[in-house]
């Protein structure tokens, strides 16, 4: 099965001048061998499911599958889902990038949006377990097939609020309250911070993300320094949303108090910044990443003070051509504003917008 598959992808790429029955039987044998795999995602074996799992995953990032899926979208987003709900911790994770790639094949639209339905009620639940090693797998698929398949607000906010209760746990009536690995956590900021950016334009009230904020603020002081990194971009964006602002309004006692809060958190975070971009390295257990976080925290500076903007373009696998354009109208990686421009990704999904 998979010998098979990969041989008729090097002969695709290696014999571009074949004849029109060679190229045929090509695509004939391309889509049986996809059969096959999506056939051993029934298997009761878990083995079975994963190593088709493992074919399908390099499939979707090699390969524009969009004609293959495009008229069975539902069935593979569930047994794609299946996988999330009764896979190992290897099964699980996998299954939660092939449900991102899903989406993304798709470029957004009803089918996005009925995958987005479909799976997080599953993905949520496994938040709620204390199986730490599905986590990271878990949010990011939360956020990309949120990002994509989205329709207002609403939807994105319960998104986010399922996402910040990794980075932020709390406990309560016959809840324990999870202690989260670093990378982990680090891996919910940034999933978190991506999905926050298609907030775009919609009305905010930055009353609501006080909170926020100031948890952000305390993982700036946490002695993991990939956490603080990822709390730092965290922060950038928010400033970037204006929700690190109060607008005007009546000023009652009330209002004075939150502006006055406000304010002070600002000054505390600009502070730590401040701090972070030239520290010298007495603070956590190693200097690992010393250069990179002040070089971050400089760039988060520079944006905070002065409004200065960079560009990036990352390549979103080493084994295909699919580039994102990013601009970080701050130093947040996780800021985009993307244009999906390659051969083999669908128009669809190139003018997905992010709400801004």
């Amino acid at each position: 099965m998979a010998k098979g598959y990969k041989k008729n992808k090097g002969r695709q790429c290696d014999h571009s001048d074949m004849d029109d029955t060679e190229s045929i039987t090509e695509d004939f044998t391309f889509d049986n061998s996809l059969d096959k795999l999506f056939d051993d995602l029934y298997a009761k074996r878990s083995l079975t499911r994963e190593e088709a799992l493992v074919e399908l995953v390099d499939a979707f990032e090699s390969s524009n599958l969009l004609p293959f899926v495009e008229d069975q979208c539902t069935t593979i987003s569930h047994l794609f889902i299946n996988s999330i709900k009764k896979g190992m911790a290897k099964e699980t994770n996998l299954a939660c990038r092939a449900v991102g790639l899903l989406s993304l094949t798709m470029g957004g639209g009803t089918s996005s949006h009925e995958i987005m339905e479909d799976a997080l009620p599953q993905l949520c639940k496994i938040l709620s377990g204390s199986d730490q090693s599905k986590v990271p797998a878990v949010v990011k698929c939360i956020a990309l097939v949120t990002f994509l398949g989205a329709n207002d607000l609403y939807e994105t906010e319960v998104a986010l609020e399922a996402i910040w209760k990794v980075i932020q746990p709390k406990s309560g009536n016959n809840v324990i309250t999870m202690n989260y690995e670093p990378l982990v956590v680090v891996a919910a900021i940034t999933a978190w911070s991506f999905l926050l950016t298609t907030i775009g334009t919609w009305k905010i009230n930055p009353e609501n993300w006080i909170e926020h904020i100031s948890h952000l603020s305390t993982l700036l002081e946490v002695d993991d320094r990939s956490v603080r990194m990822a709390a730092g971009e965290a922060i950038a964006l928010c400033f970037e949303l204006k929700l690190v602002v109060v607008k005007p309004a009546e000023e009652d006692s009330e209002y004075l108090q939150h502006l006055i809060y406000m304010q002070n958190i600002k000054a505390k975070v600009t502070a730590q910044i401040d701090a972070l971009s030239c520290e010298a390295g007495s603070r956590g257990a190693n200097k690992k990443n010393l250069c990179n976080q002040r070089a971050l925290f400089q760039k988060i500076w520079d944006y905070v003070m002065n409004g200065r903007n960079i560009e990036e373009t990352v390549k979103i696998s080493s084994r295909s051509n699919y580039i994102v354009h990013i601009i970080m109208d701050q130093v947040n990686p996780a800021k985009f504003r993307k244009a999906l421009s390659a051969e083999g990704i669908p128009p669809s999904c190139s003018e997905q917008s992010s709400y801004a």
